[in-house]
């Protein structure tokens, strides 16, 4: 049985991962969408590309729950936007 620093060990290297996997999605979405590009460019000059990074991820992650909890494909969001109820 694995002694308790070791299992969050585990965890933390596997937080790491997914953290670094969301922020390459976020990096890949902010080339393909202009609108997406122009505010990482805005954070990145503002802060750092860390942060900027971080931040688009994070946004990614809220969009891709809020699709899933409406049901709706990516081009319904993007028609409707956030916003809609």
């Amino acid at each position: 049985m694995p002694t308790a620093g070791g299992w969050a060990t585990s965890v933390s290297k596997a937080m790491r991962c997914f953290g670094s996997c969301w922020g390459k999605s976020a990096q890949s979405v902010a080339r393909s969408e202009e609108q997406w590009r122009h505010q990482y460019a805005h954070l990145a000059l503002r802060r750092n590309h860390a942060i900027a990074k971080v931040a688009m991820a994070r946004k990614l992650a809220v969009r891709l729950f809020w699709m899933w909890r409406q049901g709706w494909d990516y081009q319904q969001l993007k028609k409707f936007g956030s916003h809609a109820g």
